[in-house]
């Protein structure tokens, strides 16, 4: 059977579930791949492509002139029908990398000025909606002309510049697309007193203030004062999800009011240490955070990303940290809640959040264990469970899933369903289980979403004593009762 005799709309399905240099290559092998492929693998083009060097060029993942010039080329062939298939580019952390740095004695070293000929491409694909570039600041002051053309693309949807400083917050600021997404990463220096975050200063610089009006989601990695500094009465009304990591605190005040319509929201800092409630927050859906945060009004999905409260030390920091997380428990009273494995943690929750419906932990049990006593016994091993998940029983929970330790006796998929019907005699009300492996023993907080799949079991009955029965729930059956 001949491939292209199928439906055009079932070769599209075909080739979107291959990778983009198995499309090159079909692209060469007649004139009928050449129309369906070439879309395919010039949708989202990802620098360095050493497939793409001419015959004598150097093939090697490092950049070489070559490279650019022959892209160039390429593209440009057919008039501007290739340029508009362009959907999204991105030069990554090595595109314009010519020497390899070793761990510890020299850095990689870069060429940036290879960056000039992608301008004109840049200039004409008229379609490109997403950009994503590494070391953005040193690529626009060694190659401006990419700037320019990047600030005059007219649909652009998500910029991601990592390694900004002023020369792309120039950039952005006179950009014509009304992008839906940013993306940044500002660059940190430091001297042997301080580090800071960028070079921008006030009234010399703006930040995002041509976005106002289009901007749903912001991601600021570094230079959390940035808003303050170079924008403190400028709001993005339409701004839905806030990202902020990489500072020694956020001021979340400063934040509110640049951003009062967020239901998304991540914070990977501390925020500073004197700050008024946040009153502006009144229809968050989800939350993360590394530290408690300040806020007063519920959140229906509240992830504790620190990993315990720990066990009680009389230190101010300490009790600290357990009042502000029981205010935030008892303002946010959320329905879903992820936390890590840890008695007090449990406990506090139990206290403050009878909100809660499904809860996710991540290392359980709490306890770690020596190597001399990680050969439990299964009655040592139930007898642990119910320690911790006796503490959760006044929660009305309906479901509950945990990330178990990677040692034994947890990592012995035979043994859970024993566990499950533990964990289900300690919370009366508790009607589905699910059961994963830690992903990394080392990692203090799990991924949720990370590749391992969940073991499901479901409390299908209870006596008059509250004894469950438990059943395993097969993955066609947990899929009919998630749809």
């Amino acid at each position: 059977m001949d491939l292209f005799t199928l439906n055009a709309d079932v070769l599209t399905i075909i080739l979107s579930l291959v990778d983009p240099y198995d499309a090159f290559q079909l692209s060469l092998t007649c004139r009928a791949a050449q129309a369906i492929a070439v879309p395919r693998f010039l949708e989202a083009v990802v620098f360095p492509l050493p497939w793409l060097c001419s015959p004598n060029a150097r093939r090697s993942p490092l950049a070489y002139p070559e490279l650019y010039e022959c892209f160039r080329t390429y593209m440009f062939a057919h008039g501007s029908n290739r340029l508009r298939q362009l959907k999204s580019l991105t030069l990554a952390e090595d595109a314009f990398c010519i020497q390899y740095g070793s761990q510890h004695l020299e850095p990689p070293r870069y060429t940036f000025t290879l960056a000039a000929p992608l301008a004109d491409v840049v200039r004409y694909a008229v379609e490109l909606r997403k950009i994503r570039i590494d070391h953005s600041e040193a690529i626009f002051d060694a190659a401006p002309q990419l700037a320019d053309a990047i600030a005059n693309l007219p649909q652009l949807q998500e910029i991601c510049f990592f390694g900004a400083d002023v020369s792309t917050l120039e950039l952005l600021s006179r950009t014509q697309s009304r992008p839906r997404k940013v993306e940044l990463r500002i660059i940190e220096y430091s001297n042997t007193i301080e580090t800071w975050w960028g070079q921008y200063v006030r009234g010399g610089n703006r930040f995002l203030s041509n976005f106002t009006e289009s901007l749903e989601v912001l991601s600021l990695c570094g230079g959390l004062d940035i808003i303050e500094e170079l924008e403190p009465g400028t709001v993005w009304p339409a701004v839905v999800e806030l990202r902020l990591a990489r500072g020694p605190t956020a001021n979340l005040q400063a934040m509110s009011c640049a951003f009062p319509n967020l239901r998304r929201l991540h914070v990977e800092c501390p925020p500073a240490a004197i700050v008024a409630p946040i009153d502006q927050w009144r229809a968050l859906d989800f939350v993360l955070t590394t530290h408690p945060l300040p806020l007063q009004y519920p959140v229906r999905h509240l992830k504790m990303n620190w990993f315990s409260l720990g066990p009680y030390v009389p230190t101010p920091q300490h009790q600290a940290l357990v009042d502000s997380t029981t205010v935030m428990l008892r303002n946010t009273q959320p329905i879903v809640l992820e936390c890590s494995a840890c008695k007090s943690t449990y406990s506090c929750i139990a206290r403050n959040a009878p909100s809660v419906r499904f809860l996710r932990i991540t290392g359980a049990p709490s306890r770690h264990h020596t190597e001399k006593e990680r050969q439990l016994t299964n009655d040592r091993a139930d007898a642990l469970l119910t320690y911790d998940f006796s503490l959760l029983k006044a929660l009305p929970l309906k479901g509950i899933a945990i990330v178990l330790q990677r040692h034994r006796p947890w990592r012995e998929i035979a043994h859970w369903e024993q566990y499950a019907h533990v964990i289900a005699t300690c919370i009366p009300t508790l009607e589905y289980v699910g059961l994963r492996q830690k992903a990394k023993a080392w990692a203090p907080v799990d991924q949720w979403d990370g590749p391992e799949p969940y073991v499901w079991y479901h409390v299908a009955e209870r006596s008059g004593r509250n004894e469950p029965v438990v059943e395993h729930i097969s993955a066609s059956g947990w899929s009919r009762w998630t749809a």
